[in-house]
């Protein structure tokens, strides 16, 4: 690997990253989902990188001479575990926002708690069931603390259910301190179908069936750190690129690999030619 402090430091920060997520999926979406989300070999491969990535950022920052190697390892679980996502994953994205679109009916008397519901679903540390009960007591006149915004926008929509009001609300929950978004796709959808409902004055079962032929048209999005191979990558584009170990790759591959990164790449390399 290049001696580069500040590329070691991007592949350590990298390789944590894609750990967290890949644990909060894990745990937060896939196993509470059932069927193939949680077949023994998707969560193999889901468990494998989570542990993968952990060791290879440890033996980075210690500065083990074994680290190429162990990141060579981590780069093909990481692979693979993207390719296994991708299968399980892609339909399954569409189908939850159509979901969503169908079950959103503003004249509900349940309607927030049907949002904050979806939040959870898609984010961590949401807390519908407290956020619930703080917002009664906000209307009741007997908090002692001031609204949260999250909390402002959820009473905004309480007294006028919008569209738009809706999409504040998700917005707004995702600004909280310690909140993640471990389905970003999914909540991502959602926002178009809210946005649809508000700006072209159709329903959510009609906005959403758009969203998901836009999708199947347009195929996944890139999420904010995506890992994955050239062929899952192809097409899309990141501000930062980190390729480990191109040594691996033919050149059609390092090609695709190297214009993945808009604004900066970062080669993990045994040596300093490739």
């Amino acid at each position: 690997m290049h001696n580069s402090t500040q590329e070691m430091k991007a592949c350590v920060e990298l390789c944590w990253e894609c750990r967290t997520e890949c644990q909060e999926t894990l745990y937060n979406h896939c196993l509470p989902m059932g069927g193939k989300h949680a077949e023994a070999e998707h969560v193999k491969l889901m468990t494998d990188c989570i542990q993968a990535c952990q060791t290879a950022a440890d033996f980075m920052v210690r500065g083990s001479k074994f680290h190429a190697s162990e990141c060579d390892a981590c780069a093909d679980v990481c692979e693979a575990c993207a390719e296994s996502c991708e299968k399980v994953g892609g339909e399954e994205m569409k189908k939850c926002a159509e979901s969503f679109g169908q079950g959103l009916d503003l004249s509900s008397p349940n309607i927030l708690q049907y949002l904050l519901n979806f939040a959870s679903s898609v984010m961590t540390d949401v807390g519908a069931t407290d956020m619930m009960t703080r917002i009664a007591t906000l209307q009741a006149g007997r908090a002692k603390r001031e609204a949260s915004d999250a909390e402002k926008s959820a009473l905004v929509f309480a007294a006028a259910p919008s569209y738009k009001n809706a999409a504040n609300i998700l917005s707004e929950i995702n600004k909280q301190s310690g909140v993640r978004v471990y389905r970003p796709a999914i909540l991502q959808a959602a926002l178009k179908v809210l946005n649809a409902c508000n700006s072209n004055n159709i329903t959510p079962a009609e906005a959403a069936i758009n969203v998901r032929e836009q999708a199947r048209l347009i195929g996944r999005p890139l999420a904010k750190r995506t890992v994955g191979s050239t062929l899952l990558l192809k097409g899309l584009e990141s501000d930062v690129a980190v390729i480990l170990d191109p040594s691996t790759m033919d050149r059609k591959h390092l090609y695709v690999a190297m214009t993945r990164g808009a604004k900066q790449l970062v080669i993990c390399s045994h040596t300093n030619l490739i």
